[in-house]
């Protein structure tokens, strides 16, 4: 894998993301773009795979209020696709937004920050799944075979 390139992009402007250094893969021909996940939870769309866990795996008097911690105060950092059977329409970049319960143990959200959701004020980003644990770590994923995003 080669390094990539940094450059920087004097006319790229943002109001989701102030900064506008960017790296190009010269190989893959793709660009990473550095950007702060919104922190207001009415910026994500719960996917019918996320209600689903929701009900599973989330108490009944934590399923208003957790999803919105997670977003509002959580850790955030990049995650690996995890879940298969979200259609391709709903995925994006995706990150996980961690913290500890009151228990100590872990909640982790996994969100998928779609480009079309940094650009139009109809669209949504996805909530695409949560569970009890810490958030996957992507280099351990991949080393197992798992996806990345």
């Amino acid at each position: 894998m080669s390094n990539p390139t940094r450059e920087t992009d004097p006319t790229a402007t943002s109001s989701n993301n102030p900064t506008t250094e960017h790296a190009i893969e010269p190989d893959a021909g793709t660009v990473t773009v550095p950007i702060v996940p919104p922190r207001e939870p009415t910026a994500y769309r719960a996917t019918d795979h996320f209600r689903n866990r929701l009900r599973e795996r989330v108490d009944d008097h934590r399923r208003d209020t957790l999803p919105a911690e997670l977003i509002r105060e959580g850790r955030v950092r990049r995650a690996p696709a995890t879940a298969d059977d979200v259609p391709e329409h709903e995925q994006g970049a995706t990150v996980a937004f961690s913290t500890a319960a009151a228990t100590g143990r872990p909640w982790t959200l996994i969100a998928a920050l779609r480009p079309i959701a940094f650009a139009s004020d109809d669209q949504r980003h996805r909530a695409i799944t949560i569970y009890q644990g810490p958030a996957p770590d992507v280099a351990d994923a991949t080393a197992r075979g798992g996806r990345r995003e």
